[in-house]
């Protein structure tokens, strides 16, 4: 199991979470079972309602989870976006910001979530891609986004300057056995 604190980059604060935290297991060879919990607030943040379980670009606009997986010692990686309405998308790129294309899943992630006045947690079950390895180098994210609509961007670690999820930086864990 791999687990991670998510901080928010420097120039975009949320006051509402108190904690933003990740883990990372795997429940079979080509599966992972991924767990994010905030902490917090959560009646000062906009939660997506359940909507079908369907791929959608754009998540990443409003509240949502990622996951990024470097496969091997290359440039290529992927990400994986996760709604709490249930919506996921899935991209492979060659390199940084480059190549993107359409990840085809044997199967679509199985997103759950569950909500109370101070905790928000989102679980998803998601069969990896092939070519992807133990001790592969990840990448663990969320976007938030407030009542205000104001979006705060959180990961294990950083790029310099401003949020960016693609960048090596951000690729401090390792894919677990």
């Amino acid at each position: 199991m791999v687990t991670g604190i998510l901080n928010p980059h420097l120039n975009s604060p949320c006051d509402a979470i108190e904690s933003l935290a990740a883990q990372v297991d795997r429940s079979a060879p080509d599966k992972l079972i991924l767990r994010f919990r905030v902490d917090g607030d959560i009646d000062r943040l906009l939660i997506p309602a359940s909507a079908a379980s369907n791929r959608r670009d754009g998540l990443w606009k409003h509240t949502c989870f990622e996951l990024f997986l470097k496969a091997g010692s290359g440039a290529a990686y992927y990400e994986f976006n996760f709604a709490p309405s249930g919506e996921w998308a899935a991209y492979r790129f060659d390199g940084y910001r480059s190549g993107m294309t359409n990840t085809q899943m044997q199967d679509a992630p199985a997103i759950s979530s569950r909500r109370s006045a101070d905790r928000f947690e989102l679980d998803v079950d998601l069969s990896l891609p092939p070519g992807v390895t133990t001790g592969d180098a990840l990448a663990l994210c969320a976007v938030i986004e407030d009542r205000t609509q104001r979006i705060s961007y959180w990961a294990v670690a950083h790029a310099p300057l401003k949020p960016d999820f693609h960048h090596d930086n951000g690729f401090v864990l390792r894919l677990p056995a």
